[in-house]
């Protein structure tokens, strides 16, 4: 009797690899009547593994898993408009809109850096020189730490000999105009450093966490937005603009230094290594970089003035 019962038993679970885990949240979907583990029918958990393997094997799949990310943002950068327009009022969307629009463009400034990495760090895994690997990473962020403090600089410079308010014909006061870009490049500046995961996630062939963490940014940039429309809503229109600027800088520092930090975790990369780069190597990669940032240059003005053309 006790060999029948067993045999039964073990014909109605007869699968492989399930973790207690697993088994507990399926009895927790199985009938009432059914809370034994022995009395669950076999076709019941067949269907639920056969499911979780099949999403395990979407969100495995950098292709599918990279365009639902940019979906994802795609969708959240959409629904922020409105809700930026409604809190900011349209004159002062306008100078949001400008600030950040121009921030986009310094980041052609680069000169083709994340671009070369997601080229040469495939090719140093391929002759599994870790160290040249860990050295040439490191060289990237040494650039582009040159390259934010010289942006930095340069606008500082900029808004003390300019008037960037009537440059950009902006109807604020100069002072609030300068103190408000400043805070856009500061952040911006910090970011560019930090973006830099982006391309690194590319070049391991892990592009979908270079999408997640963009996804995160707008998500986190939604929500945030959203609460401090219900905190600060009767605020002036100069605090509401910095508010504005403060939380997508800091959203997108924060979101930017936990990629950084997880792909260096996982990757088992290190920028603690001590040897140099070879300036041979260093050139042919500034040479590389500098074609591309010249594609990337050509193709914003030819879009630009595709409707001009046309």
């Amino acid at each position: 009797m006790f060999t029948e019962n067993k045999t039964r038993f073990a014909t109605r679970i007869n699968f492989k690899k399930i973790t207690f885990t697993r088994l507990r949240y399926l009895c927790c979907q199985a009938p009432k009547n059914a809370w034994r583990i022995g009395e669950i029918d076999s076709s019941f958990l067949k269907k639920i593994l056969s499911l979780v393997r099949l999403l395990q094997k979407i969100t495995s799949n950098q292709l599918i898993m990279s365009g639902f990310y940019k979906a994802l943002s795609g969708l959240a950068l959409f629904v922020s408009i409105p809700v930026l327009i409604h809190y900011l009022g349209n004159t002062s969307y306008g100078v949001w809109v400008l600030v950040f629009t121009l921030f986009q463009w310094v980041l052609l400034m680069d000169f083709g850096l994340s671009s070369v990495l997601k080229t040469k760090i495939p090719e140093l895994q391929h002759t599994g020189n870790t160290d040249l690997i860990n050295a040439y990473v490191k060289s990237t962020y040494k650039i582009c730490g040159y390259i934010a403090t010289g942006i930095f600089l340069l606008f500082v410079l900029l808004f003390a000999v300019l008037d960037v308010k009537n440059l950009l014909n902006i109807d604020f006061d100069s002072g609030f105009v300068i103190k408000l870009f400043l805070l856009n490049i500061f952040f911006f500046c910090l970011n560019f450093v930090l973006n830099t995961h982006k391309a690194l996630f590319v070049s391991v062939h892990k592009g979908k966490f270079a999408e997640q963490s963009i996804a995160v940014t707008q998500v986190s940039f939604l929500l945030l937005l959203i609460v401090t429309t219900h905190c600060f809503p009767e605020t002036a229109i100069e605090t509401k603009l910095y508010l504005v600027s403060f939380v997508n800088g800091f959203v997108s520092l924060l979101i930017n230094l936990i990629y950084t930090v997880y792909f260096f975790k996982s990757e088992k990369f290190s920028l603690k290594t001590k040897l140099e780069t070879p300036k041979e190597y260093l050139n042919s990669i500034y040479r590389l970089g500098m074609k591309y940032m010249a594609i990337q240059v050509g193709g914003l003005l030819l879009f630009s003035s595709a409707n001009s053309i046309s």
